[in-house]
């Protein structure tokens, strides 16, 4: 043994300290706080009675659901290819599908991050040392090049499922993204049907001003003939010019209307004024198509609604971000190696003798953090709570559309057919009245007063018959525009 050096002596380190100390440190860590009360998912409210008593007088009729492309049951190509042409170069829509791009590039990188990570890397370098540093001149070559090449790998061993249910939650998001494409989609085919719609019961109404207004131009024509030849007064001559005014203006009004939704029109569907310009609707009455309830509506609804379906899978994010949080309470282990060659000669490079490698591992145990955890964890269920709300709030909204639907289709049917035997009452009045006038029975404001409510009567069957219409698109919005998911579980979120 050289002098001056003693031989030390180590102990084991002592088995029940050692175990001491590994409890001390897991004491140290951060209380897990107990779970909180939760909101609960409802379950989607009936609508069975509202559905029973709209197919009692025959307006609704028991069915399917709507087809995806349920905007061609009312049988104008020229709102199909309004439609077709919007949701092919809307903004709206390539908004909404970058937005899923997004969200699945999202969900990509938090999955990697739960898979191994490898990697590799070399650099060679050239130097020259001064030959009176601290290291001996004849130490080594000088200048000398230096070469290493390694190969890194890592892996968080993620033993409480932190970074699988980090990833599990941008899945869902992504998800909810794809459904919200289906939302886009739908609300563009709707607001293009419904002012399409608008346009034609605009159209038709104008029409009937028009046809108003003639026919005041007419009676006018005739009571200043008959003026002249001194068989009837100036009074009447008045009212037949004041009514050929007011039939007038209001046809003004609706061509001043007419305009708006054309251009309104055009905007939604991707074109400019011009191309409003060019829509050309029938004017005559509108297709109804036949309104129909599916089965089991509550039950299926909450599959059926694209809306829905994303509130769930935010549903679903928002339990797996509490999973995630809770899971950083407990201590961690990240595995990390390497293994290369390393030589301050390149050309040694290569030999058995410039072999490196190491093997590490880390271990990360949250013991004190001034509360940052909690208020996470907090935070995570808090948005739980909002995304369960929001969600319950989409199924009432959902039952609440459906059953409003249904009611006013039955409604306006009934309606219908009051305004269709009235308007045909108002036409044998208008034609007995023009007869008693002939034969000088009857004054002309009782002609003009008849006129009127003929007219009347029409505009009001117009206007009820676009209400259908309306309530039919809305009850097709209602029942998801053709939209399924068959593949969402419902019970998933409880499980988290």
């Amino acid at each position: 043994m050289a002098p001056g050096f003693a031989l030390v002596k180590h102990r084991a380190f002592p088995a029940p300290l050692a175990a001491a100390l590994l409890a001390i440190l897991l004491s140290s860590c951060l209380t897990i706080p107990e779970p909180s009360p939760r909101s609960m998912v409802a379950a989607s409210p009936s609508v069975e009675n509202a559905r029973t008593r709209s197919m009692e007088r025959g307006a609704v009729q028991p069915g399917d659901w709507p087809r995806d492309k349920w905007w061609e049951t009312f049988g104008d190509g020229a709102l199909n290819a309004l439609v077709e042409r919007a949701i092919a170069d809307s903004p709206d829509m390539k908004i909404a599908v970058a937005r899923a791009r997004l969200a699945e590039q999202v969900a990509r990188g938090a999955g990697a991050v739960t898979a191994p990570s490898l990697s590799a890397g070399g650099n060679v370098a050239a130097q020259r040392m001064s030959e009176n540093s601290w290291i001996p001149a004849d130490f080594l070559k000088n200048p000398y090049t230096s070469a290493e090449l390694s190969a890194n790998l890592s892996y968080d061993l993620d033993l409480w499922g932190a970074a699988r249910l980090a990833a599990q939650g941008k899945v869902s998001a992504h998800k909810a993204a794809q459904a919200n494409i289906h939302s886009a989609r739908l609300a563009l085919a709707l607001g293009i049907t419904r002012s399409y719609l608008r346009l034609q019961n605009i159209r038709r109404l104008a029409d009937i001003a028009g046809a108003a207004v003639v026919a005041r131009q007419n009676s006018r024509e005739m009571i200043r003939q008959k003026a002249k030849q001194g068989l009837e007064t100036q009074l009447n001559v008045e009212r037949a010019r004041y009514s050929v005014t007011v039939a007038t203006g209001a046809l003004f009004a609706l061509r001043g209307e007419e305009a708006r939704e054309r251009y309104m029109l055009a905007a939604m569907s991707g074109g400019g004024p011009d191309d409003g310009l060019a829509i050309d609707p029938p004017s005559g009455p509108v297709i109804l198509p036949a309104a129909t309830a599916p089965e089991k509506l509550a039950l299926d609804l909450a599959h059926r609604r694209p809306d829905i379906i994303a509130a769930r899978w935010r549903v679903e994010a928002a339990a797996s971000a509490i999973g995630a949080t809770r899971a950083a309470f407990y201590p961690n282990i990240n595995l990390r190696g390497l293994v290369g060659l390393q030589s301050l000669e390149i050309a040694k490079l290569l030999s058995g003798g410039s072999l490196i490698y190491n093997a590490t591992s880390a271990i990360h145990l949250p013991i004190f953090d001034g509360g940052g955890l909690r208020a996470q964890l907090g935070a995570a269920e808090a948005e739980y709570d909002m995304a369960v709300e929001l969600y319950n709030r989409a199924i009432i909204h959902a039952a609440r559309e459906a059953a409003e639907a249904l009611a006013r289709i039955d409604n306006l049917d009934r309606r219908i057919r009051v305004a269709r035997r009235a308007l045909a009452t108002a036409e044998k009045i208008y034609k007995l009245t023009g007869l008693r006038f002939d034969q000088g029975v009857d004054d002309y404001l009782e002609v003009l007063q008849a006129q009127d409510e003929v007219y009347g009567q029409a505009r009001d069957l117009a206007r009820l018959e676009g209400d259908a219409a309306q309530a039919r698109v809305a009850l097709f919005a209602a029942l998801g525009g053709g939209f399924r998911d068959d593949g969402f579980k419902m019970e998933k979120v409880e499980e988290q």
